[in-house]
């Protein structure tokens, strides 16, 4: 496979895996905008804990319909526009 544009993955420790997939395998880690954990809390969205700032950037995890963990990812401060 010449591309991969876009895939999910389930993992049982966040952290861990994001380093295996960027650092080892060399893939990008696709950011969303931290605005969007205040429109989900609005539309009541159960978040897992408070979002936190990890090397990476911003993480919220949320859970879906079905008790599945979500994560909203967002960039790291230095990443930011000024």
């Amino acid at each position: 496979m010449a591309h991969l544009h876009l895939a999910a993955v389930v993992v049982s420790e966040y952290d861990r895996a994001i380093d295996f997939f960027v650092n080892a395998l060399g893939f990008e880690l696709v950011e969303d905008v931290d605005v969007t954990y205040q429109r989900m809390v609005g539309a009541a969205v159960r978040f897992v804990s408070e979002p936190r700032l990890e090397s990476y950037g911003k993480v919220a995890v949320f859970l879906d319909l079905e008790g599945n963990k979500w994560d909203v990812l967002g960039p790291a401060p230095s990443d930011q526009p000024q």
